[in-house]
């Protein structure tokens, strides 16, 4: 059986402390709690929104705990079996944090003595000794409990009436303060102040008091006791400096280490909401200016997440580690400041889901905004075929803009729109990606040099990719769509009207529904598109705005390979100018290159 053991650590702010080392056995249930004040009076904490004990073992493995909030000024830290696993001393740390990060450290140390018993075989007789404790005494214990909680609650009840009220009737042997001293009434009483000795017994009395001695001192005139207490021997207990240099150390251990959003209270039951502590584990990897979260397996319910510079999200796989959204928010993930350009936030190897139950409100997985040199990595998102549904969003704002991110190795499914790349989403490179039953793929608007290469559009039923412009200043230019596989969707590709310098190019594509283009170039302008198309061709409206273009010094050979491509035959810039041909099969079969234009 543990024996409960508290350690109270009494912290002044404002002078000197020594702290004197706790010495605790590694089966008992261990509690430590800080109680601070301020120049001798109560500090209230009520601002500090995390609080954790640090614990160096001695075999260098660092532990965080966090602590729960018992009083106004007191914090309680359970330390659990890992803290407590290695015998020797612990250098620890008391760290508070608020929104903006530490406010406080605490360093101190713990002295873990091994435990005995661990090893310890009893008789037959000692075995049933324990039995008995181990078997009766809980049920002992917990009559004992009952009848406390029964005995403060009829005293709570029936006896201490607070402060004094002269609205209030109160009963014989009712206890109320008044004016910092207490009296006990002898009877029935309404409106009578404790003062009238006809219905007021005086208990105690502010300054005075019924005390006859204290430690065997008298009291004085006034009814005080003075003691005296000795000077403490501080011989054996660390320094101010040691203190800090202890301190130094456990927060360099810190630095390096992958918090676990399980050590600040995270579930992943997906029942409990655990938005609360996952932001707590982000916001203090955020205050040590970065470093890797951790979301071990499970499924977590939350609200919305934000995220901060230089902190890395990690799941331990996108199939077993899984966010859910129950959120009236719009967005799960997002940056916490969108207004201002950050960069560096990872996120891998997470799912994310979306469910169309009615109660979860949240459309946009993640958003990333005005964010640079990022990534989304190995992740999965699902939405239940929910409408208005988006699984990754990325775009700049007020003149500012995202860039350089890259988004890999995704499996994106049941989306109304997979991912969109608007307002100046620059340099984004997209790849490796899988886009499954969604409507649409992917639409980027008002971006340029976006690279979406090697994707799979599977079963999506509307628009596989498609690269569109508001009429704005920022242009939808310069982007290259290629290698991608293509399989059905009424469209492969479109470029709409006013979207221009673009490299459509080796794409391949399968049987798209309803007889439409694979690449849909009719209302756009100077893009550049070689495709070799495969698969149905059966519709010539499929393949009528696709063009495989060359450049050549000397002139091709028309066959099949080159069936509605183009070339351009190079001139000498003097006597021969350029020309542009077009590979065309007649009514015998027979291919050949056909003169459309000529540079004379």
């Amino acid at each position: 059986m543990s024996i409960q053991n508290t350690f109270y650590l009494d912290v002044d702010i404002k002078r000197d402390n020594y702290v004197e080392e706790p010495q605790v056995t590694q089966s008992d249930d261990i509690a430590f709690v800080l109680r601070l004040t301020d120049d001798g009076s109560d500090m209230a904490i009520e601002d500090v929104s995390t609080y954790t004990l640090a614990s160096l073992r001695p075999d260098g493995q660092s532990v965080v705990t966090v602590g729960t909030l018992t009083g106004p000024s007191e914090v309680t830290f359970e330390l659990g079996s890992t803290e407590v696993s290695v015998p020797g001393r612990v250098k620890a740390a008391i760290q508070l944090y608020n929104a903006e990060g530490r406010v406080s450290s605490i360093p101190f140390t713990y002295e873990v003595n091994k435990d005995l018993a661990i090893d310890y075989i009893p008789s037959a007789n000692e075995q049933t000794l324990i039995q008995l404790v181990l078997g009766e005494g809980p049920v002992i214990l917990a009559a004992a409990e009952l009848v406390t909680a029964e005995a403060n609650e009829f005293l709570a009840q029936n006896v201490r009436k607070g402060e004094y009220d002269n609205t209030v009737t109160y009963e014989k042997g009712n206890e109320v303060g008044y004016e910092g001293s207490s009296y006990v009434a002898l009877g029935a009483t309404l409106g009578n102040l404790p003062t009238n000795t006809a219905f007021w017994a005086l208990r105690a009395r502010k300054g005075q008091g019924d005390v006859n001695s204290v430690n065997g001192v008298l009291p004085d005139g006034t009814g005080d006791v003075t003691i005296m207490i000795p000077d403490p021997d501080l011989s054996g207990l660390a320094t101010k400096t040691e203190l800090q240099t202890l301190d130094d150390e456990v927060s360099a251990q810190l630095e390096d280490m992958i918090i676990n959003v399980k050590s600040f209270g995270a579930k992943g039951d997906g029942v409990t909401d655990d938005t609360i502590f996952i932001q707590n584990a982000i916001n203090f990897v955020n205050s040590k200016d970065g470093g890797v979260v951790l979301i071990p397996k499970g499924n977590y319910v939350v609200s919305q997440i934000l995220l901060y510079e230089n902190v890395t999200l990690m799941g331990v796989g996108r199939e077993i580690t899984t966010l859910t959204a129950k959120s009236t928010q719009a967005v799960l993930v997002k940056n916490a400041d969108e207004t201002i350009q950050r960069r560096s936030i990872v996120i891998r190897d997470l799912g994310f889901y979306l469910p169309n139950d009615g109660v979860n409100l949240a459309t946009t997985a993640i958003r990333i905004t005005n964010i640079s040199y990022s990534t989304i990595h190995n992740c999965r998102f699902n939405a239940q075929g929910q409408a208005n549904t988006i699984a990754i969003e990325v775009s700049g704002m007020n003149g500012l803009n995202s860039y350089y991110n890259e988004i890999s190795n995704n499996q994106i499914l049941n989306h109304a729109l997979g991912m969109k790349l608007h307002q100046i989403a620059n340099s984004q490179r997209i790849t490796g990606n899988v886009f499954l039953a969604n409507v649409d793929g992917i639409i980027i608007n008002e971006s340029g040099h976006v690279t979406v290469l090697n994707n799979n559009f599977q079963d999506n039923t509307g628009v596989n990719i498609r690269l569109s412009h508001n009429g704005s200043a920022a242009r939808t230019s310069v982007n290259i769509i290629a290698f991608n596989y293509i399989e059905r969707g009424t469209h492969g590709v479109i470029l709409d009207s006013g979207v221009n310098f673009n490299v459509i190019m080796q794409n391949k594509y399968s049987v798209l529904t309803g007889g439409t283009y694979y690449v849909d170039n009719s209302g756009a302008s100077a893009n550049t598109i070689f495709e070799y198309v495969l698969g149905s061709l059966n519709d010539v409206g499929q393949f009528a705005q696709i063009m495989k273009l060359y450049r050549r010094p000397t002139a091709l050979t028309a066959s099949k390979t080159f069936q509605h491509g183009m070339y351009i035959l190079e001139g000498d810039g003097s006597t021969k100018p350029d020309k542009l041909y077009v590979c065309l099969r007649n009514t015998s079969g027979t291919y050949s290159w056909v003169e459309i234009a000529s540079g004379i």
